[in-house]
């Protein structure tokens, strides 16, 4: 693609297009999230226990569960970086949906009935157990707390460049939003607040990306004719099996190595944990872990088809809007692509905007909610002053906990903005980081009877020190730029 002027694109100045009626939908959808954490503050016990607040008085059927858990690990990492990633690499990507369906099986089938059965609020409860060493079980919190924390700021970093590209607001206005109308309704509102914004959010979710899809093929004459600019372009590939691993995408690091990168969000994640425990009963536990394998499929499906419409529309016009300088940054490719395809309809890049938001609310929700629960349960309970503490101090601490993990969310949204390419690489590497060795530490648990306390911390530690070094290590020197 030429990285001249931009032919045939509305020439609407980056950084003013938001109109008035954008805001009022973006608003809107903020304010209905906050609204629905109020509800739940005020209604049925009030989130004065930490049953109501952490585990929804167990009241919850399976299908607003399996919502809660799709649109909390389909985040604005996912809506920005898989369309910017296909644009940019090719459909090769989308193969990563063979790996991940898998993941909800496993979840559903093994560790969800398993550990439902051990009656844990937190599953880290399962290593001091198993090993018989609370070092385990603090070595599990820590990869948790800290795979939270980086998480928090991805998702939270993604939507506010978004909206720095549409509107012109700060990243720094964007990020704190996004911490300030979390914080506010996980911690008033608790599960059953994050559970039903989830719900919410996805509605909002899949209409904004419907809404891109459907003008993008309008404006491409049709997903025939964006398939075939595509494959012209070089971007249509599925199967490398390239056993090469310096190549950025093949069969192995995608369907294999995203297995293993989407296995702790369904297997033994504190988030996914908290959504079973807050289900009625096993048998909603598990279908809501097997409705979430359509669910990623159509997901990851849509975003890819985004990516492959996006090279369908700018390419014939000879406008990469990276190289002609339009947008500065991969993660600003899809809200300046929406902008432009929407330029006559005012109201409509708010709402794929407040789909970002959602994408990005509904993930940092549920980790604020299962961050308080993990510190509580795995941390402050090591104190006999904790452990003996009333059900009420326990809900007002987890409470406190929730809001101030809110604020290190915000901090380490604006360590991100520092850090160099998509939020798709940012969160592969440096969750897979962190999530592996937790998984690993389980899967030694159940699956190696003669292991010790003195292996799984030697090994988790390891598993998590070199992975973090190397992740770490490469976005300083630039590698990690797309």
């Amino acid at each position: 693609m030429s990285t001249g002027t931009c032919y045939g694109v509305p020439t609407v100045p980056s950084g003013s297009t938001f109109t008035a009626w954008d805001y009022v939908v973006f608003g809107l959808i903020l304010a209905i999230s906050a609204a629905i954490g109020l509800f739940y503050a005020f209604s049925g016990g009030k989130q004065k226990t930490t049953k109501e607040f952490l585990l929804a008085d167990k009241s919850m059927s399976a299908v607003p569960v399996a919502l809660s858990l799709f649109a909390s690990f389909f985040s604005a990492s996912t809506l920005l970086g898989t369309p910017a990633e296909v644009y940019m690499q090719g459909t090769m990507y989308w193969m990563c949906v063979w790996g991940a369906m898998a993941t909800p099986i496993v979840g559903a089938t093994l560790f969800g009935p398993f550990l439902h059965r051990l009656k844990v609020l937190s599953v880290f409860e399962y290593l001091e157990m198993r090993f018989m060493s609370k070092s385990v079980r603090l070595l599990g919190a820590f990869l948790f707390i800290i795979k939270m924390m980086l998480g928090m700021g991805i998702v939270m970093y993604g939507p506010a460049t978004a909206l720095t590209e549409v509107t012109g607001i700060p990243v720094w206005a964007a990020i704190v939003s996004i911490g300030v109308v979390c914080g506010f309704y996980t911690t008033i509102g608790g599960m059953k607040a994050v559970i039903w914004t989830d719900v919410f959010q996805t509605v909002v979710m899949i209409s904004g990306l419907l809404a891109a899809i459907i003008q993008g093929c309008i404006e491409t004459g049709g997903i025939e004719n964006a398939w075939q600019t595509a494959e012209e372009g070089g971007r249509i590939e599925f199967f490398d099996f390239n056993p090469d691993p310096t190549v950025r995408h093949t069969f192995w690091t995608l369907v294999v190595g995203n297995f293993f990168a989407w296995l702790p969000p369904y297997s033994v994640d504190q988030q996914m944990i908290q959504r079973y425990s807050s289900t009625r009963n096993i048998k909603q536990a598990t279908i809501a872990l097997l409705i979430n394998i359509p669910s990623i499929f159509v997901m990851i499906t849509l975003c890819s088809l985004l990516g492959v419409i996006m090279f369908g529309y700018y390419a014939p016009m000879k406008c990469d809007p990276l190289k002609s300088g339009r947008v500065s940054d991969p993660n600003q490719l899809v809200p300046r692509f929406v902008m432009d395809i929407f330029d006559f309809a005012p109201g409509i890049p708010g709402l794929f905007v407040a789909c970002l938001f959602s994408g990005a609310l509904s993930s940092v929700s549920s980790m604020l909610n299962s961050l308080a629960a993990v510190v509580w349960e795995d941390i402050f309970k090591l104190s006999r002053c904790a452990r003996n503490a009333s059900d009420r101090t326990a809900t007002i601490t987890t409470k406190l906990l929730a809001l101030g993990f809110s604020a290190v969310g915000i901090g380490m949204a604006f360590l991100f903005s520092f850090v160099g390419g998509t939020v798709l690489q940012m969160s592969l590497a440096f969750n897979g980081a962190a999530g592996a060795p937790m998984v690993g530490l389980f899967i030694l648990g159940c699956f190696v009877p003669w292991s010790n306390w003195i292996g799984a911390l030697a090994g988790g530690i390891l598993g998590f020190a070199f992975p973090m070094w190397i992740s770490i290590g490469a976005y300083p020197h630039g590698k990690g730029k797309a």
